[in-house]
């Protein structure tokens, strides 16, 4: 099942224009993501780039699919899912998902609920700070790398990143310095405190 089909338009277009050949005069919000060295040049880039778009964007940047499309496509985590809080509802509600994700990250899951110890969103809850890695068996007897965190604001759970890996046969990267990139570019997104 595929989610979020998105336009096809420029990724990088948010209005704000850039000092020709300087590619490191950008907003000072990615000068904590000590893991943008880890990523490929080609992530790097749009990674700075949505630093230097937040201001640009809504309260809610996880709304701009094509940014967030690219950002994980580039990473190589075309199956990606965002469930963030719900306060009024006690409930984490999935925001943005992409791909075939699990039908676990589809329905909202309800706040403080221990969903079981097969449950990569339960364990990716209870385990703030640092990302849960597992395996995803698929029905063709394959089976990729997937990757999942808590969002938190000020040390509270606030939500869930899940990607997982596109297969590739070149050579492998780490895939945890990929994946620490992108969630301190989405928490900086949100305005969460670590």
């Amino acid at each position: 099942m595929g989610h979020n089909d998105v336009q096809s338009t420029d990724p990088l277009a948010c209005g704000v224009s850039r000092r020709p050949g300087n590619t490191d005069d950008r907003s000072p919000n990615h000068e904590g993501n000590v893991y943008l060295k880890h990523c490929d040049p080609h992530l790097r880039e749009h990674l700075l780039k949505w630093y230097e778009c937040l201001p640009q964007l809504s309260s809610e940047p996880i709304h701009n699919s094509q940014l967030l499309a690219d950002m994980f496509s580039l990473a190589g985590f075309p199956i990606t899912a965002i469930l963030l809080l719900d306060v009024d509802q006690s409930a984490l509600l999935p925001t943005y998902l992409s791909g075939d994700v699990p039908e676990e990250f589809e329905a909202p899951i309800c706040f403080g609920k221990r969903l079981g110890a097969s449950s990569f969103a339960d364990r990716a809850l209870n385990s703030p700070g640092e990302p849960v890695v597992g395996t995803r068996l698929l029905d063709n007897d394959s089976a990729r790398t997937c990757i999942g965190s808590a969002l938190t604001d000020n040390h509270s759970p606030f939500g869930i990143l899940y990607v997982e890996e596109l297969v590739t046969t070149g050579p492998r990267r780490n895939l945890l310095l990929t994946f620490k990139a992108l969630m301190h570019a989405l928490r900086t997104g949100l305005n969460l405190t670590p």
